[in-house]
């Protein structure tokens, strides 16, 4: 199936209201260098990505994940230099959760 596919403003939408809900009433703290990877991909528009590879997604099949959702998983993986234990471990602390 092809994917649900969101714009930039859903994407900047969906993380204001996670950072609101995990960042509010001192729950959590952030790190300086939280900010730095906020910004960047707060600001970076992928929302074109499904155009540039829907003619490789199927109408039959699983759901698909959305590919700017993917590459945007992938860049901040390299963004953070992690090879596959750190990440493991990274891909579990909040901001990489909402990112």
């Amino acid at each position: 199936m092809l994917p649900v596919v969101r714009s930039h403003e859903q994407y900047q939408s969906f993380v204001q209201q996670q950072l609101r809900l995990h960042y509010t009433n001192g729950a959590l703290l952030f790190v300086a260098k939280d900010w730095s990877l906020v910004k960047k991909f707060w600001i970076t528009d992928l929302s074109g990505t499904f155009n540039l590879l829907q003619e490789n997604f199927s109408c039959r099949g699983p759901k698909s994940i959305d590919p700017a959702d993917l590459l945007r998983s992938y860049l901040l993986r390299l963004s953070v230099r992690a090879n596959a234990r750190r990440w493991y471990i990274l891909r579990l602390l909040p901001t990489v959760v909402v990112l």
